[in-house]
């Protein structure tokens, strides 16, 4: 089995790694900037095992140059969602219909494939957050898979548990709401810890102070759901702490926003001034 990998962003420079390492041969690493691509590829064949040349393609285009019909070929496209769609045509063109698609995307159906003509497709759909700068371990991460037929499930699977202890079946719709979940579990609260960190700025003190708060936030939910661990003025309805906070804010209408609807979203009876 060959790999080819469309795409080498933030979560190729995690999931090539770890293909490399679960002793996956990667024919080719694609991207539409180039140099990315380079310098991905030649990040993989120094960790290889086999020692074989990675091709680096610039450009969607350029894959024809890539396909090999002797050989099993599973393309595995990193994308962005809207790059994803805009480009899943000219990547099945240019790798033909033997191979085997699949993409990483959280909010993406697995149908993109099938409508761009594949006739073998499917998904292994990443559930965390990626940083080119700060590869993760692939091993802790949950993978969902989903596919378009037994063979090619039973490939992606296969693909999905050589590199993650954590692998279940998902199909596109459970996958949409998947990924609507960890935009409030992740997204919204980096968010939030921005703000935190703008407000400390203003006086001097250095956001670092609070990551043993949320240190101790993440370790509770070991044990607790997220609403019994819950703690603050919202939750105990001091509204005179929460007003305090608001007149706070004054000088920052959006923020202010966004605290008066989470503490009421948190506690609906609170008593907030207008």
């Amino acid at each position: 089995m060959r790999i080819v990998l469309v795409g080498a962003g933030n979560v190729a420079c995690s999931m090539g790694p770890a293909l490399v390492g679960a002793g996956y041969t990667v024919a080719a690493v694609c991207s539409r900037g180039g140099s990315s691509a380079t310098v991905l590829a030649a990040s993989l064949e120094k960790a290889g095992r086999s020692g074989r040349k990675i091709l680096s393609v610039h450009g969607i285009d350029q894959l024809a140059s890539v396909a090999d019909a002797s050989s099993e070929t599973v393309c595995v496209a990193m994308l962005k969602d809207d790059v994803l769609q805009s480009q899943a045509a000219g990547i099945v063109a240019a790798l033909g219909p033997d191979t085997l698609y699949l993409h990483t995307a959280g909010s993406v159906s697995a149908n993109v494939w099938k409508n761009a003509g594949a006739v073998r497709y499917g998904v292994i759909y990443p559930m965390t957050s990626f940083t080119a700068s700060a590869p993760v371990s692939m091993r802790e991460v949950p993978l969902f898979v989903e596919a378009s037929d037994g063979k090619s499930f039973d490939t992606a699977m296969h693909i999905a548990n050589d590199i993650s202890d954590n692998v279940s079946q998902l199909d596109s719709n459970g996958r949409l709401y998947l990924h609507l979940a960890a935009v409030f579990a992740n997204n919204f609260p980096c968010h939030m810890m921005e703000i935190s960190r703008r407000i400390l700025e203003r006086q001097g003190v250095s956001f670092k102070v609070m990551l043993p708060l949320i240190r101790g936030a993440v370790e509770k939910l070991e044990k607790l759901t997220p609403q019994e661990s819950q703690t603050g003025p919202a939750v105990r309805g001091d509204a005179g702490v929460v007003n305090h906070h608001l007149a706070m804010l004054a000088d920052d209408p959006e923020w202010q926003t966004l605290y008066r609807l989470i503490s009421k979203d948190i506690n609906p009876n609170i008593r907030i001034d207008d």
